[in-house]
């Protein structure tokens, strides 16, 4: 009955029936709960909250209504930053600059709870998406880039959201009045500007560049290891520690609460651990960060990252210095392994050798993936019969069969057979 009632509540959003789906929501039983939940996500077709869907609703003509039932999900508790995986880790305010929804953009913006600059899964701000959806109308870009919380310097892209909606041909005027409002430009948006309007009445040399600004952030940083500016990224790191030292003391966070920043695509230490960039893993290592913080957006902690991409040298880091080997969405750091396991390196083979030595329990070794896959389902597609050889050493159990029935049995190559 519960269930049945959650989908009716879809289904007058769908139909456009506020007055039932006020009522509905206003429904109480007999302990005073809610019938419903306005936070709850469905499954096919839509693979979302009412939020989102009714910010990603398409009819034009009814972004008024829609606003209204946004309004209601709202003031019942709808959690205005709850994203979607399967949609690209998009919210409702996502959903809505990409349709340029504006009412549904207003009404989400009412309440103080939206962050206004949350990311997807690409690392997108709401106005970064505005401006690569300005084709639709600048209704909700021109919104996002005057308000007061929107910070454009967090963009980790090249150009800024900014930039990116010169090169998408925004309109003329728009732009003189957002670049007089601005205090900096980037380089890159600069030069965007000239390119697409050669002859702007307006001096740019006059407006100080971004890289001149005095604040270093956590996205300034991410910024630079995302470009592989790794000399600037120290440097800057250091700048960043002293400015994070020197602050007042009622405005302080510590360092440490500031690279865990769980607002970017990822931590630094994710960032670093999965480009391979080992100095700068023992740097970030030794201010003292959360050695397995993820984000949102990248829920793999830097060790699983480290063996994904066959960093040994970073895996061995960050054990020794007691990251843990976590199991994330069912995965092993040898499921990591493997998923991003290139034959023709030794490197991941590094990985996968140091991670039995420590780690030999067999529940370990056995845990199954989502899909009911053990290491060792993986390791017996492998030509090179190592893997496999290593994981029936240390207890892995062949007759451990995956959600479609299949065990490492029916693909294992006869040299491995020879172990048995």
């Amino acid at each position: 009955m519960a269930d049945a009632r959650q989908e009716r509540l879809m289904e007058f959003l769908i139909h456009k029936n506020l007055e039932d789906f006020k009522e509905l929501l206003n429904r109480k039983n007999k302990n005073g709960h809610p019938l419903v939940d306005v936070n709850h996500e469905y499954g096919y077709p839509y693979f979302m909250t009412c939020l989102a869907k009714a910010a990603n609703m398409e009819d034009k003509s009814n972004f008024e209504l829609y606003a209204e039932f946004v309004r209601e999900l709202l003031s019942h508790g709808a959690d205005p930053n709850k994203r979607s995986e399967t949609h690209n880790m998009y919210a409702a305010i996502h959903f809505a600059v990409t349709k340029n929804n504006l009412p549904v953009l207003e009404a989400l913006l009412e309440t103080d709870k939206v962050n206004i600059n949350l990311r997807n899964k690409q690392n997108q701000t709401p106005v970064y998406l505005a401006a690569l959806h300005i084709h639709k109308g600048a209704d909700c870009f021109e919104k996002l880039i005057f308000h007061p919380k929107t910070n454009i310097k967090i963009d980790t892209t090249k150009l800024t959201a900014i930039g990116k909606a010169v090169e998408k041909k925004c309109d003329l005027e728009l732009l003189r009045k957002v670049i007089k409002h601005v205090k900096y430009l980037r380089k890159d948006d600069k030069e965007m500007v000239l390119k697409k309007f050669p002859d702007i009445d307006i001096d740019l040399s006059k407006i100080p560049d971004e890289d001149d600004d005095d604040e270093i952030t956590p996205a300034t940083l991410y910024r630079h290891l995302e470009m592989n500016k790794l000399e600037q990224f120290k440097s800057d790191l250091n700048l960043f520690i002293n400015s994070a030292d020197n602050r007042e003391e009622s405005k302080r966070k510590t360092t440490v609460e500031l690279l865990n920043d769980d607002n970017l695509n990822m931590t630094l230490l994710q960032m670093a651990s999965f480009k391979g960039y080992q100095d700068i893993v023992k740097t970030i290592i030794d201010i003292g960060v959360d050695l397995n913080a993820t984000t949102e957006n990248e829920k793999r902690p830097p060790i699983h990252l480290a063996c994904y991409k066959g960093h040994y040298g970073i895996l061995d880091l960050l054990y020794k210095n007691e990251a843990e080997f976590t199991i994330v969405n069912n995965l092993t750091v040898l499921h990591s392994i493997f998923k991003g396991l290139i034959p023709t390196k030794d490197d991941h083979k590094k990985c996968f050798d140091y991670v039995l030595q420590k780690n030999s329990k067999r529940e370990f070794i056995n845990h199954k993936d989502q899909y009911g896959h053990t290491a060792l389902h993986y390791a017996i597609l492998e030509k090179d019969d190592h893997f496999a050889k290593e994981l029936m050493k240390y207890g892995a159990y062949i007759g451990e069969r995956n959600t479609f029935g299949i065990s490492p049995l029916h693909d294992m190559e006869p040299a491995v057979w020879k172990l048995l």
